[in-house]
């Protein structure tokens, strides 16, 4: 893993962030915390100044048990997909792109690769011609029909299958099993004075915002679905969501 702008002098990544972290306002005032969505689930419970047990040591003992687990379950699975990524549509089969992690820490993201070979290079060349998908990406980060994804790729996307491969993320401690969405440089801004908050906790595989609207939800409402988690992380609630997540892939819904 490295530090964001890490120099000589041994600066710290949650200063070398500052740019990034308060380039604008935040677009969601963190004391509406206390309002509930309709689908949110479980109720809030801010947690104490004082971490818990669960949040100093039990999250990651959770991730590293269950998260062993599940890689050797789900390997016969992984390697079918694999095949098929290779087969459909060549090397390579996993996808890396780089995110902030826990307190400022840069890592690569692995998931199945969903997107033509050239993805990177087609994204620009499609903005350029048309700014109308400039526009889109640049509000959200992402394309709700992204012309980029192969046919392959819509199955995993929708039965979020493509994320198998983040369980070794999970290993090696750079994500949990459940925490906020793991977002790029640029997005940082977005929660102005309160990213810090947001780079408390680890990002997660599954999560909040990705089991209440994802996609139908505005970034504004994303932000406070993110922020409410990492301000009320309990063994309860990651139980919770781990089991909603579980189904999701029989519900062909994607999270």
């Amino acid at each position: 893993m490295s530090r964001l702008n890490m120099t000589s002098q041994g600066t710290q990544p949650m200063e070398a962030l500052r740019p990034q972290m308060s380039g604008t306002e935040a677009e969601v005032d963190v004391e509406s915390i206390d309002r509930v969505l309709a689908r949110a689930a479980p109720i809030l419970r801010y947690r104490s100044a004082a971490p818990t047990f669960y949040q100093r040591r039990g999250k990651r003992l959770l991730d590293i048990t269950l998260g062993a687990l599940l890689l050797v379950a789900f390997l016969p699975i992984i390697a079918a997909l694999a095949l098929a990524v290779y087969v459909t549509s060549g090397w390579p089969v996993l996808y890396g792109s780089e995110r902030v992690g826990k307190n400022g820490r840069l890592f690569r993201v692995w998931k199945f690769r969903t997107m033509v070979r050239d993805a990177d290079e087609v994204l620009e060349g499609w903005k350029a011609a048309h700014p109308e998908l400039a526009a889109e990406y640049g509000k959200d980060f992402k394309l709700r029909e992204d012309p980029r994804v192969t046919a392959l790729g819509r199955v995993l996307r929708k039965s979020s299958l493509d994320e198998l491969p983040q369980l070794w993320n999970v290993i090696r401690g750079e994500m949990s099993l459940v925490g906020p969405r793991p977002v790029v440089v640029e997005e940082l801004s977005r929660y102005g004075d309160h990213a810090e908050m947001f780079l408390s906790v680890p990002p997660g595989i599954t999560g909040r915002w990705q089991l209440n609207g994802r996609n139908d939800l505005s970034y504004p409402d994303r932000i406070w679905v993110e922020l409410a988690y990492c301000r009320s992380v309990t063994c309860l609630g990651d139980l919770m969501i781990l089991a909603r997540t579980l189904l999701v892939p029989f519900r062909y819904g994607g999270i």
